[in-house]
C-alpha cells in the first residue's frame, strides 16, 4: 500500500513544553511506522480509535479496511483535514454513518454494474457482433465487408482455464483458408480487464490484418477481479507456447487496445528480460521461464493502459510527476480506477511489481521489441503513452509514438458510428500500424476509398431495447449480491 512518508513537526521552543498528552499523541502520529511509511489507515483512524466504543469498533473494522485499502490519496488527505479541530464524538458518528453508506453503495455497485455490463458485452454484444457481420451494410476500417476474404474459427482452446481460447481468423486465397502460411499476429482486446470478449471485436483489426495476409489469433482472457494479475499476463503467455507448438512460428507480432495494451506490453517486458521471467515464475509457482515461446518481433499498444498514475490526479510515488487533468477527465479516472484496482487485486500494494510498462526500469527494457504506442489526443491515456515511449527511447528501443485527434477506444468501434471521425484517426493509425509490423509496406485497401457513411442506429436500438428490459434484473441483481457478500463477510 503506498503510504504518505511524514516528517516530524520542525523543533520549536514551544516543543519542548507540550503537555503530556500533546506531547504522546504528537510522537505517536509522528513515529515512522512500516519501513518509515506512515499507513494512511494510522493517519485516519489513529487519534480517535481508542475513544470509539468497543462494540463500534468491531462492527466498523471491516467496512474500515475495506474502504482504506480501496482509498485514492486525495480523500484521505480531504478526510484528514475534516478530522482536525472535530470533536471525537462528532466525528465517531460522522464516521460511523459515512462507512456504512460507502459499503452499501459498494456492494450495490459492484453487485449491478459490472454483471451488466458483461452481460451486454458477453451475451447480447456477441449475437449483435455476429449479426453484424453477416447484414450486407457494415464495413471495415480497409473499406471491404468484414466477411470478405477471411475464414474464421471460434473459440478454439489454448489452455486449461474456461476463459483461455482464441479466435483464428486466416486470409482466404481463390477460395481456400490459408491455416498454414502466413505471418502471426496475436491480439489481445480491451474492456477494462474486467469484461468484453475477442468476438465483439474482431471486426476493429483482425478482420482487415487477416485480409492482409495475417493468420490472426484474437485472444480471451481470464478477467478481473475473479482472476487479477497475473492471470492475464500468464493467460497470453500459455498461448504464445499454444501457437508455436501448433504453427511452429518462430516470431510473432503482438497487438492489444486499452487493457489489451496493457497485457502485450507487459508480456513483451517479461519475455525480453530472463531475470524477471525466472522471477514471474516463482511468483506463479509455474516453470514459464522453460516454456517454448516465439520471439516477439512487435509490439503494438492502442490506446493501452501503460502506467499506474498518468491518468488519476494523484503524483507517482516513485516520480513525483503529476498531470493536470480536465474537469471531463475525471468520469474517466472513476472508472479506470475501479477497473485497475480490480485487475491489480491483491497484487496493488506491491511497488516492485510490474503491473504496467511503466514499472519496467530502463535497464530491463534494453531488449524490448520495437514498439508502436498510438492514442488519442483526448484520452486520459494519453500522459501515460508519452512517458512510457520516453522510457522506451531511453532504453534505446525503437519506439514510435502516434497520437491522433479523438478519444478512447477510436481503432475498436465500428468506424459506422463515429460520425465520420474516422477518417482522422481510425484509418491514419491502421495504416501506420500495418507499415510498422511489415516494414513499410501499404495495406490493401478497397478501391474508392474512403467514402462518406451513414451512421448505423442498430447499435442504439439494441441498447434502448436493454435499458428498457434490463431494470428489474439490475434490482434483483443488485439485492442479490449485496446479501450474498453480507453473508460471506459475516
Amino acid at each position: 500500500m503506498v503510504g504518505l512518508t511524514l516528517q516530524p513537526p520542525p523543533s520549536s521552543p514551544c516543543n519542548s513544553r507540550r503537555p503530556a498528552r500533546v506531547a504522546e499523541e504528537q510522537d505517536r502520529l509522528y513515529t515512522p511506522r512500516r519501513g518509515g511509511v506512515l499507513h494512511r489507515s494510522q493517519i485516519l483512524w489513529g487519534s480517535t480509535s481508542s475513544q470509539r466504543p468497543e462494540k463500534m469498533h468491531q462492527r466498523l473494522k471491516k467496512q474500515k479496511e475495506y474502504f482504506v485499502s480501496k482509498n485514492r490519496h486525495n480523500v484521505a488527505r480531504a478526510v484528514t483535514s475534516m478530522k482536525k479541530g472535530t470533536p471525537s464524538w462528532i466525528w465517531s458518528i460522522f464516521e460511523s454513518a459515512f462507512y456504512m453508506i460507502v459499503d452499501v453503495f459498494r456492494r450495490f455497485t459492484l453487485g449491478i454494474t459490472l454483471p451488466l455490463v458483461r452481460l451486454y458485452l458477453e451475451t447480447i454484444g456477441r449475437l449483435y457482433a455476429r449479426t453484424w457481420n453477416r447484414l450486407w451494410y457494415p464495413v471495415n476500417v480497409d473499406g471491404y465487408h468484414p466477411k470478405d476474404g477471411i475464414f474464421i474459427k471460434h473459440q478454439i482452446s489454448y489452455g486449461t482455464g474456461q476463459d483461455e481460447c482464441t479466435d483464428m481468423v486466416v486470409p482466404v486465397v481463390e477460395g481456400i483458408p490459408q491455416m498454414a502460411e502466413g505471418p502471426v499476429v496475436v491480439y489481445v482486446h480491451g474492456g477494462g480487464f474486467v469484461a468484453c470478449n475477442s468476438e465483439v471485436l474482431l471486426q476493429s483489426l483482425p478482420f482487415p490484418l487477416a485480409r492482409n495476409g495475417f493468420r490472426v489469433f484474437s485472444l480471451d482472457y481470464p478477467l478481473a477481479p475473479e482472476d487479477p494479475f497475473p492471470s492475464a499476463v500468464l493467460s497470453t503467455m500459455r498461448a504464445l507456447r499454444w501457437i508455436k507448438a501448433r504453427t511452429g512460428v518462430k516470431e510473432v507480432v503482438l497487438i492489444g487496445d486499452s487493457a489489451g495494451g496493457c497485457i502485450v506490453s507487459v508480456v513483451a517486458g517479461f519475455l525480453c528480460n530472463p531475470t524477471l521471467l525466472r522471477e514471474l515464475s516463482l511468483q506463479a509457482s509455474e516453470n514459464i521461464a522453460n516454456w517454448d515461446m516465439p520471439t516477439i518481433s512487435h509490439m503494438v499498444s492502442c490506446y493501452g493502459v501503460l502506467d499506474r498514475y498518468g491518468w488519476t490526479d494523484r503524483p507517482d510515488p516513485k516520480t513525483g510527476e503529476r498531470h493536470p487533468m480536465a474537469w471531463n477527465d475525471h468520469i474517466g479516472e472513476v472508472v479506470l480506477e475501479f477497473c485497475v484496482t480490480c485487475y491489480l487485486g491483491q497484487a496493488k500494494d506491491r511497488l516492485d511489481a510490474r503491473h504496467f510498462l511503466s514499472d519496467f526500469t530502463v535497464e530491463e527494457l534494453h531488449n524490448y521489441p520495437p514498439s508502436l504506442i498510438l492514442c488519442g489526443k483526448s484520452d486520459p491515456l494519453i500522459h501515460g503513452a508519452r512517458s512510457s515511449a520516453s522510457k522506451l527511447k531511453a532504453a534505446g528501443v525503437k519506439t514510435t509514438l502516434l497520437e491522433y485527434p479523438g478519444h478512447h477506444g477510436f481503432m475498436g468501434f465500428p468506424i459506422q458510428w463515429t460520425l465520420g471521425r474516422w477518417k482522422m484517426n481510425t484509418l491514419p493509425g491502421y495504416i501506420e500500424m500495418f507499415k510498422f509490423i511489415t516494414g513499410g509496406n501499404e495495406p490493401i485497401i478497397a478501391p474508392e476509398w474512403p467514402r462518406d457513411l451513414g451512421f448505423d442506429f442498430s447499435m442504439l436500438v439494441i441498447l434502448i431495447i436493454c435499458l428498457l428490459l434490463l431494470p428489474i434484473y439490475s434490482v434483483m441483481l443488485g439485492f442479490k449480491f449485496m446479501f450474498r457478500s453480507k453473508k460471506k463477510s459475516s
